[in-house]
């Protein structure tokens, strides 16, 4: 039995990286690649976001990791662009 308790951030970390598994090849890809690269660097505000934008559908989603569409949120953009950059 493992006595180790997880923080909190700990806790929300694993269940932000399940969530980027995505049915879209490409989404999980980028998603993951960028969570591998920055994902310990993730404030609590940048962690939100990343769910929020989790919400989409995978077509949606697509869209705007591609640079096809924009978020109307300029915080949200800018966690796309993050994303993409990654």
């Amino acid at each position: 039995m493992n006595d180790v308790v997880d923080s909190p951030r700990a806790a929300a970390f694993r269940r932000l990286y399940w969530r980027c598994r995505r049915g879209f090849l490409e989404n999980d890809l980028l998603l993951q690649h960028f969570l591998q690269r920055d994902g310990e660097s993730l404030d609590d505000e940048e962690m939100e976001r990343l769910n929020h934008l989790l919400d989409c559908d995978d077509p949606t989603l697509w869209e705007l990791l591609s640079g096809r569409a924009r978020c109307e949120d300029e915080g949200m953009q800018q966690m796309v662009e993050r994303i993409r950059a990654a």
